[in-house]
């Protein structure tokens, strides 16, 4: 993760050194997910929201796609699912606990 300046970041695969982005500039409900070489667009920045109350629990939040949240589809809790962006629900499958390392 890198601080792009204005609370916006990008988000880095550690193993490839590329960066979490919205395919296809998609900004809808259901909006996949996936790494892509960085560009500059506004579908690569994120800004990071504590979640009030949650002590390092955040949503991530598209800034192409206003609004939109990293989501985990139907609540899922198996590996390998496709994630994607999704209006805010406030449901647990769009919080994240970030933890240093």
């Amino acid at each position: 993760m890198e601080d792009t300046g204005n609370g916006q970041y990008i988000i880095i695969a550690k193993h490839s050194q590329i960066l979490l982005d919205s395919a296809g500039w998609s900004s809808g409900d259901g909006a996949p997910l996936m790494q892509y070489t960085a560009n500059g667009g506004k579908d690569q920045k994120w800004q990071i929201l504590q979640v009030p109350g949650e002590k390092s629990v955040v949503k991530l939040i598209n800034i192409h796609a206003r609004n939109k949240l990293i989501s985990v589809p139907g609540s899922s809790k198996l590996g390998g699912v496709q994630l994607h962006m999704w209006s805010d629900l406030g449901n647990d499958d769009q919080k994240w606990i970030m933890i240093p390392i």
